[in-house]
């Protein structure tokens, strides 16, 4: 019998075919590098921008219902109110540091005294005390010799406070171009949706609806329970503040919500405030704002139940991706990492019970 000769034909014909098709895949990779290299200078204000147009949806959707189906001013409404909260919420600041600012620069050039003599009581304080006793007397009759005495270490925290406002600073440019990018995304809301929900089925036929509704309802928990309950608790912090007269309370209100959203609690605040209410004040109107303030100190215990609340997701989970998220990303994380964990754990669950 004659053997078969080879077709070189055909092994001509596939390997032009590889070559094309791997000249095709050099050169999709090529596009998504390079595009992916555009975009990352403006990772942040999208990812921003993504996460607050999924945590505002209900309310674009309830608006938009209640104009007539008319989503470009419905998203265009939330849009100028979250500015409106942002920006005055800056302003309002600004101009309570200017203030303090201004009332502490005129007492140094009319003499005044700025820090007030330490009460007698502070040099009974245990290991510490004397030393307190001994910088808060300096700092309170002279000023200046107390700022040259430690100068060195006004250096070092005036940069880092200096590299924490540029840094911070940045971040909150990029959060108000997210909220204007946001609203371009509501505005466009049936139709990323759709695009979201393709997308998704297109990696995973199965279930890529499900990992669609694990995002949106993961977002939207972690914004209720983290930034709803931050502001609920800042706010009455606040109050309490101005009812007590704290000097600088907009300021101190204002840390209080970053401390709450970062996880950190309000505790570092509470603490010096209720010693110097008792320095200050008298004994019931001291006892009574402290008692207030540990009040507030337990609305953090809602944010688990807020964020958990309707979700198939464990809690475990969803509190680890916000914490692991804050300390890998910063507060862009809260909402990164309980959504990633939570598709994770989900891929997980289905892979064992496959």
């Amino acid at each position: 019998m004659s053997k078969k000769l080879p077709d070189h034909s055909e092994t001509r014909i596939n390997n032009a075919f590889d070559i094309d098709r791997l000249i095709r895949i050099v050169l999709i990779a090529a596009i998504a590098f390079w595009s992916f290299q555009l975009i990352l200078p403006l990772i942040g204000f999208l990812v921003w921008g993504f996460i607050l147009a999924v945590a505002l949806y209900p309310v674009f959707y309830w608006l938009n219902f209640r104009l007539g189906n008319r989503p470009t001013l419905a998203a265009t409404i939330i849009t100028l109110l979250s500015l409106f909260i942002v920006v005055g919420s800056i302003v309002v600041l600004t101009n309570n540091m200017v203030h303090n600012l201004s009332a502490i620069i005129s007492r140094v050039h009319f003499g005044g005294q700025i820090i007030p003599q330490p009460p007698a009581s502070v040099s009974t304080w245990p290991i510490i005390g004397d030393h307190i006793q001994r910088v808060w007397s300096l700092a309170s009759s002279n000023l200046g010799d107390s700022i040259k005495t430690y100068s060195s270490y006004l250096v070092q925290a005036g940069g880092f406070a200096i590299g924490l406002l540029a840094t911070k600073g940045l971040d909150l440019i990029l959060f108000v171009l997210g909220v204007i990018f946001s609203g371009y995304l509501l505005a466009h809301a049936f139709n990323v949706v759709g695009s979201v929900r393709k997308l998704a089925k297109r990696i995973d036929p199965e279930r890529g609806s499900t990992f669609v509704k694990i995002m949106t309802e993961t977002i939207q928990n972690v914004s209720r329970g983290v930034i709803g309950v931050s502001l609920l608790q800042s706010l009455i912090f606040g109050l309490l503040l101005l009812l007590a007269g704290i000097p600088g309370a907009g300021l101190i209100t204002f840390l209080a919500l970053i401390l709450s959203i970062t996880q950190i609690g309000l505790t570092p605040l509470v603490i010096p405030l209720a010693i110097w209410s008792f320095f200050t004040k008298s004994f019931p109107f001291a006892f009574i704002f402290t008692f207030l303030m540990l009040l507030t100190l337990l609305i953090d215990n809602l944010k688990p139940f807020v964020m958990a609340h309707g979700l198939r997701t464990p809690l475990i989970i969803i509190f680890t991706g916000v914490i692991g998220g804050l300390l890998l990303h910063g507060v862009i994380g809260i909402f990164i990492g309980p959504v990633v964990l939570a598709i994770f754990y989900e891929l997980v669950y289905q892979w064992i019970n496959s």
